[in-house]
């Protein structure tokens, strides 16, 4: 066994792709930032994010993707075995990796979290359980009154209202200059969408986010507390699908499992779930 740090994300993304896409769906995530990043699109300023493998024989058994101060997101396509978390927490901690949390499959991130623990005796504390759908075909739902739209110039104040209550109710880490940057930024690729009401005004707003080889990420699913339960959400990610799969052999998404309501609405436009995923945060 081989810990590698990657300095070049060329290499990396070169080295990983094969790897990734052996899941697509589940490591839609750190595929899709490296995806981003190879087109020039910045996770993290101009800090370079931290990169490592671990590799058998020039096969990539897990890998390690941070851009701070984001938590590490480890991936795998198979069972680790402990001991391999114990060698893979020792080299982060001789490289001097500072970890504030980590995310990947639920099973792989509880294990590499307890060892983590073990030898660096901090504590664990759930961000989030979630789960990742995936949706290949839109099934036919019942619709609103309004329409789906793609969000206009005048629509960016109010997205950027609804994008920090988004990052509020996910405990997402909300940066506002990051944010105004990505907002602005999906609006001038049309990849923002909202569902307007009969008078015009949006109800609810989902995005066409990280782009991996064969799918898109739905994510900022966001309905203002006093609009829902109306099916706007429903109808605005549904007609979403159905546009990202003209060119996407499929649509994927993230789901907090403390949400009931969400994850049935999703599995009753298509979505199915293909697996659980958690973040935990390290605490001293």
């Amino acid at each position: 066994m081989e810990f590698k740090v990657y300095r070049d994300i060329n290499e990396f993304f070169d080295k990983t792709k094969p790897f990734y896409l052996a899941d697509e769906a589940v490591h839609n995530l750190p595929y899709g930032i490296l995806n981003r990043m190879i087109q020039g699109v910045s996770q993290n300023g101009d800090e370079l994010p931290f990169m490592a493998l671990i590799e058998s024989e020039g096969e990539v058994i897990l890998s390690f993707l941070q851009t701070p101060p984001h938590n590490m997101i480890i991936s795998s396509n198979k069972s680790i075995d402990p001991e391999l978390l114990h060698f893979a927490a020792g080299e982060l901690i001789s490289e001097g990796v500072s970890l504030p949390g980590v995310i990947g499959s639920k099973e792989l991130a509880e294990s590499f979290a307890a060892v983590w623990g073990e030898r660096t005796g901090s504590r664990q504390q759930i961000e989030m359980n979630q789960r990742i759908y995936k949706l290949e075909k839109v099934n036919s739902i019942p619709k609103p009154i309004g329409r789906f739209a793609p969000a206009e110039h005048s629509h960016i104040p109010l997205i950027l209202v609804w994008a920090k209550e988004f990052c509020k109710e996910t405990g997402v880490l909300y940066e506002e200059a990051r944010m105004q940057t990505s907002v602005r930024e999906s609006f001038a690729a049309k990849s923002t969408f909202v569902w307007l009401d009969t008078d015009g005004h949006p109800v609810t707003m989902a995005k066409a986010g990280r782009k991996i080889e064969n799918g898109t990420v739905v994510t900022l699913v966001y309905t203002p507390l006093e609009l829902r339960g109306k099916g706007y959400a429903s109808a605005c990610v549904g007609e979403l699908s159905r546009e990202i799969l003209k060119t996407s052999q499929f649509c994927c998404l993230y789901t907090d499992l403390a949400n009931p309501v969400s994850n049935s609405i999703y599995m009753k436009i298509g979505y199915e779930p293909i697996c659980d995923s958690i973040a935990l945060k390290f605490l001293r």
